[in-house]
This record gives C-alpha cells, structure tokens and sequence, in this order.
C-alpha cells in the first residue's frame, strides 16, 4: 500500500485506516458473503488499494466517453461476427451490414427443393 502514498516516509500496516474518499465505488464489497445481501456496512474487497488522493488527476469526461463507446463497440462485434472473411481482416462491419445480408439471404431460393 505505500506505493500509492505521496509521501515516501509513511508506512501503511494493518491497523492503517483511510476515508471513504481514497476509495472508487467499485473497490466496495456488494453483496455479503455469507449472506448473499447487501452488506449492513461498507467494507473493501480483497486486495484493494487506495487510488484516490488530491494529487490523482480525475480522467476527462471525453476520456470516459471515449472508452464507453469503444466497450460498446466490441460487445457489438462479439455478439454479431461478420459474415464475410474480409470483413474479420479489416474490422469494417456493423450491424447495418448484417442486417442487409440477412434480407438478401431470405429473398434467396431454396435448395433443398422446396
């Protein structure tokens, strides 16, 4: 845990208490483990560091947004592949893409002779 300190010369042991604010949200236990509720108090998960101090830069909102997008992005291509082995080397489909092949494929006819 001292790494994350400004200053050098203060050592962090088990008895070291910080505020709330040195914490993200998601550093926060969720649910209890041996009830399965919403704990009755706030405790860390396992392993957690403090990452929060005045000297921490806050990411920009564009930054936030950015990384949001991208996410939204690759959960996108995960759930519809494209179709086309091109499309896998250059990246360059979208749902538009597959919904167009879609349409074409119905309009096709049948060969198993129905």
């Amino acid at each position: 845990m001292g790494k994350s300190y400004k200053n050098k010369k203060i050592q962090a042991s088990k008895n070291s208490r910080l505020c709330s604010k040195h914490f993200k949200e998601s550093d926060y236990q969720e649910i209890c483990a041996t009830t399965g509720l919403p704990p009755l108090c706030r405790h860390l998960k396992k392993g957690v560091v403090p990452s929060i101090f005045p000297w921490t830069p806050k990411p920009s909102t564009s930054a936030i947004e950015r990384q949001n997008r991208y996410m939204e992005r690759s959960a996108k291509k995960e759930l519809f592949p494209p179709q086309n082995p091109i499309e896998t080397l250059t990246g360059n489909y979208s749902m538009e893409d597959r919904n167009e092949v879609s349409d074409k494929e119905e309009n096709l006819p049948s060969t198993n002779g129905n």
